[in-house]
């Protein structure tokens, strides 16, 4: 779709508040939500822009490429170095990205079902509580999200299109791929029926074979590049995520979850349109791609919320079909700043529950629980986060009171529910309460309703 430029500032003007809310959303959106917002990504970037930064498991075992990390290690090196910047202008980015895929859904639902669907579509997209809490967080989710709308704007769903015009929704296809290798389920149905009614086969699988050629040289080069070596890291994505289900360390969920809590969540409010489509004939191919995409997901024992982020403007869609038949009568963690460089900071928190070096952007000591699964299959095997908290007390003594004062920390982050456990060990080493921020009122087991940050000041 080529706008004209004489029309470019028509577009913008009228998706002024699309953009406005999701740039409001950096600065009222404040929680964290899950770690790979900052751990696969900025994190990840920070190390490959400034030279220090924290690399998880994963990046050790390789099954995370570098593509998304890259963009934002563009951001950092095209703009002066400041702890303010290498948090806003990744938020900033990933904000723009979102209205991009918010402006393509809606040309999608006006290219399906007209331009009072856009209308309702627009709406929705502008009144998800999900989209709103995730448009400008940096995770690969939200990003596969953007350019997944973009491609099913561009893929052919009714049949006066054929040729090459007809296989543009490739190239994102396979840049939402190597962005995360999952959307490979969503498109490959699409990608059969394409070929299953498309009269010149052989143009798509041309277009098939450049496209795939151009993204695998890509994906190959670029990660290359920063791991020094050939790899395939889709291969050891799925290697490691669906044959080892490796997610299952971290958390387990029954077979109906996205069924029964993943998408009614996400949904929120817009849950009961969507279920209210099911009976509307012109609904079903959108129906299957959402279902089939919950169904194979389910498959997996470690679920998220996050993960049904790629098939939200499809749900969306269907709510704005629901809504226009209604309307027609039809139917119907903060961050603290730390100035000596000789700091040394301990969180004495559940592993990755905040933001590391891509927020404090100094080069200081830093540790944090480890929680890494048994990769090499040690017997009775205790991670790090898991050690802490069976005892807090042992855990620090064997830690730290066998040390010199000077190796101390200078700074310790808990949540308020730890510190009776710790509450002899601060007093005993002089720390006192220097910061306190709240976090939520609903904790979970290890967390609490307030995060804490002691100072050792002698």
């Amino acid at each position: 779709m080529n706008i004209p430029t004489h029309l470019i500032p028509i577009v913008l003007n009228r998706w002024s508040p699309g953009i406005a809310i999701r740039l409001l959303s950096i600065f009222i959106v404040r929680s964290s939500f899950v770690p790979d917002e900052y751990w696969q990504s900025l994190e990840v970037a920070h190390k490959m822009t400034f030279g220090f930064g924290h690399l998880t498991w994963e990046w050790e075992k390789q099954i995370r490429s570098y593509t998304y990390p890259f963009m934002i290690q563009i951001l950092f090196s095209a703009f002066p170095e400041s702890a303010e910047t290498v948090i806003l202008l990744p938020k900033i980015f990933q904000a723009v990205l979102s209205t991009i895929g918010d402006f393509f859904t809606y040309k999608l639902s006006c290219k399906l079902f007209g331009s009072r669907c856009g209308f309702w579509t627009l709406f929705n997209l502008l009144t998800s509580w999900f989209l709103f809490y995730c448009s400008s967080r940096t995770l690969t989710n939200m990003a596969e999200t953007s350019v997944t709308a973009c491609g099913l704007f561009f893929y052919p769903w009714k049949s006066e299109k054929h040729g090459g015009l007809a296989c543009s929704y490739l190239w994102f296809a396979g840049v939402s791929t190597l962005i995360r290798p999952t959307a490979v389920v969503l498109w490959l149905p699409l990608y059969l029926y394409h070929l299953w009614r498309e009269r010149d086969l052989f143009c798509v699988i041309k277009n098939t074979f450049i496209a795939g050629c151009v993204i695998l040289a890509t994906l190959m080069s670029c990660d290359k590049y920063f791991y020094g070596d050939w790899v395939f890291t889709p291969y050891n994505f799925f290697l490691f995520n669906w044959r080892n289900d490796i997610g299952a360390f971290y958390g387990q969920h029954n077979f109906l979850w996205y069924f029964t809590t993943g998408l009614p969540v996400v949904l929120g409010i817009h849950f009961i349109p969507f279920l209210m489509g099911l009976s509307i004939p012109y609904l079903r191919r959108q129906y299957f791609l959402v279902f089939w995409v919950i169904f194979l997901f389910s498959f997996l024992s470690h679920k998220e919320f996050r993960f049904l982020l790629p098939i939200l403007p499809l749900a969306l869609i269907i709510c704005s079909a629901v809504m226009n038949e209604i309307s027609s009568n039809k139917m119907t963690i903060f961050k603290w700043k730390i100035n000596k460089q000789d700091s040394k900071v301990l969180f004495l928190m559940p592993c990755h529950s905040t933001p590391y070096y891509s927020y404090i952007h100094q080069n200081i000591s830093m540790k944090f629980l480890t929680c890494q699964p048994n990769l090499n299959k040690i017997d009775n095997y205790t991670d790090e986060a898991d050690s802490f908290f069976e005892n807090p007390k042992l855990w620090l003594a064997q830690n730290y009171e066998q040390n010199s004062v000077q190796c101390m920390p200078s700074h310790i982050v808990i949540f308020d529910t730890l510190y009776i456990h710790v509450k002899d060990f601060l007093e005993q080493y002089g720390y006192d309460l220097c910061y306190k921020t709240f976090h939520s009122h609903f904790p979970d087991t290890r967390t609490g309703y307030y995060v804490l940050i002691y100072c050792k000041y002698s």
